[in-house]
């Protein structure tokens, strides 16, 4: 199965379907019945934002940066954010983009044009979404994080280039440059965007998003490379992860304390990291030396040499 099929599927499980023609009040149903499940009102910066005007403000389960099939990295965060400056003009590229389906038929202004933009690397060019997304802090910290994963122990923190110092006009082609032939991907645990996050929700959540949860498993355990790395971001997609893995998660050991704390283990292969805090929020690792590399190295030394059977694809 296919990043876009995955990504569709996924957009499927939810309670209400949203697949072929992108229909904006049908979309905002969806995301009413969150916002009154979690209680958020109009004035609430947690509510989940379905449109701005007319600009639709699209849902993203998964994003996949890389130009194979398989990811070595896979982040699992909470939901993407809500930025006024960013979103519509991603909807703005992502519905006009035309895109051929299976027939050869174009597939302009449905949600299979959006999920080709969004995960789809064109003759070797970055998926659409990169084009946005460094402009929020998030991706030049993931960029760290994948960068130092790619190199031996006690090869200390890898510094991709400071895209602060890089032309505007070339930082996506930086970036792209860094995770390529690496793959990243991100599952979101509610793949609406809000302006803030309120993990308090969740428990709200969990039975609205069940089928979701299990088709982002579905998708985790398909793309997610034998001796790959997941790293779970904040507090809920951390009780998920471990929801998912259960007993096949091994060798745990837990670092820090309170908002910084962590646990490091083995799923067969593959390492893993559950964070109690998102990367670069307040209470989170924040330091590149402090922090961050002393993380990243535990996660690296994570012994996996009596767990290591393939849990690939199923």
């Amino acid at each position: 199965m296919d990043h876009v099929h995955q990504f569709l599927n996924s957009l499927d499980a939810l309670e209400v379907t949203i697949d072929g023609e992108v229909r904006l009040d049908d979309y905002r149903e969806i995301l009413d019945k969150t916002n009154k499940r979690c209680r958020y009102g109009t004035d609430s910066q947690a509510r989940f934002v379905g449109s701005e005007g007319s600009a639709l403000v699209p849902p993203i389960p998964m994003t996949f940066t890389g130009t194979g099939d398989r990811a070595q990295v896979v982040v699992v965060g909470l939901n993407p954010h809500y930025s006024l400056k960013n979103v519509p003009r991603e909807k703005e590229a992502a519905l006009e983009a035309s895109w051929p389906d299976a027939s050869g038929r174009d597939v302009r202004g449905t949600w299979r044009s959006y999920a080709n933009w969004y995960l789809t690397s064109r003759d070797g060019s970055p998926p659409g979404h990169l084009r946005t997304a460094l402009e929020s802090r998030y991706y030049p910290v993931l960029g760290h994080v994948v960068a130092s994963l790619r190199y031996p122990m006690g090869a200390g923190l890898h510094v991709v280039p400071d895209l602060r110092n890089v032309p505007k006009d070339e930082q996506t082609s930086t970036f792209w440059r860094e995770v390529k032939d690496v793959g990243v991907a991100s599952l979101e645990y509610i793949p609406f965007h809000s302006a803030v996050t309120a993990t308090g929700t969740r428990p709200l959540v969990r039975d609205l998003y069940k089928a979701y949860h299990d088709a982002l498993f579905t998708v985790l355990k398909t793309i997610l490379s034998p001796n790959g790395y997941l790293i779970a971001n904040g507090s809920a997609p951390s009780e998920l992860v471990s929801e998912w893995l259960g007993d096949s998660l091994t060798s745990t050991t837990k670092f820090g304390s309170k908002a910084k704390s962590y646990v490091v283990g083995a799923w067969g292969c593959r390492r893993v990291s559950l964070l109690r805090s998102p990367l670069t929020s307040r209470p989170g690792l924040n330091g590149y030396t402090s922090e961050i590399g002393p993380w990243l190295e535990r996660l690296r030394a994570v012994d996996v040499s009596e767990t290591c059977v393939d849990v690939g694809a199923e």
